[in-house]
């Protein structure tokens, strides 16, 4: 069963599967489809479409799926793009997740963590496992690739993509592609060195080795047979204009 608090409002076009808890003041409009055991903090609202996993947690007065914002061009929402949630993610408090304008659905994959006040404009995908911190900006089409993690306060610009496992400093304002493993920072955003930690949170192996050589494989990633390197190129082929050290 699903526990409702009397002050949410829930539409008529709400689907839930079961054990979904919605908290007081919760706003749930449109067209939205969850599974089950998701929790909804205090004043959540949702509009438009949002399809939501299972086993999320939506932390107060987080919003998803309004109109992106377009400035000059005007705000638009298309009748069939909202935002698609995966399972087990991670919503902090105020939280702006937009609805897509170009593409199908603002996408946030398994298990991502999305810190308080983080802005995810139309269009944003984020893959398994990121973590994006507090008060992070993700602008319009921006990516965010599986287990990376953007840190507190970056601004990632409309359209730019962080690759898999990588790392951005605080306050990094990134306006070309991140390579995937790397760490980097600054304004605007550098490679620094190779992202250690989030290689070992992978399971990966070679870690010394991979530290040493990693502007090397960087360089040319093609030389070496290691999962990193082989990120790195099929990363660089699909964004030839990625950052480079």
């Amino acid at each position: 069963m699903n526990r409702i608090h009397p002050t949410a409002i829930i539409g008529k076009n709400v689907k839930m599967g079961d054990g979904n808890y919605v908290g007081p003041h919760c706003i749930l409009e449109g067209e939205v489809e969850m599974g089950d055991d998701n929790y909804f903090d205090a004043g959540v609202i949702t509009h438009h479409i949002v399809k939501i996993g299972s086993g999320c947690r939506f932390y107060p007065y987080v919003t998803l799926g309004f109109a992106g914002e377009m400035g000059a061009k005007g705000d638009k929402l298309p009748e069939n793009a909202g935002v698609e949630i995966g399972d087990k993610v991670t919503i902090r408090e105020y939280v702006n997740v937009h609805a897509a304008y170009w593409w199908a659905a603002t996408k946030i994959g398994d298990g991502t963590y999305i810190m308080n006040k983080a802005y995810l404009a139309h269009d944003v995908q984020i893959g398994k496992g990121a973590i994006v911190n507090a008060g992070v900006c993700l602008g319009g089409r921006a990516i965010v690739e599986d287990f990376a993690n953007v840190g507190m306060g970056a601004t990632v610009h409309q359209r730019s993509v962080v690759g898999e496992s990588a790392m951005v400093g605080m306050n990094a304002v990134v306006k070309k592609h991140v390579p995937p493993f790397s760490i980097v920072a600054g304004v605007p955003a550098k490679i620094l060195k190779f992202n250690r930690v989030g290689a070992m949170r992978r399971g990966l192996e070679d870690l010394d080795w991979l530290e040493a050589n990693f502007f090397q494989i960087l360089k040319a990633p093609g030389k070496f047979n290691h999962y990193v390197a082989q990120s790195v190129a099929v990363f660089y082929e699909k964004y030839p204009d990625g950052l480079r050290p």
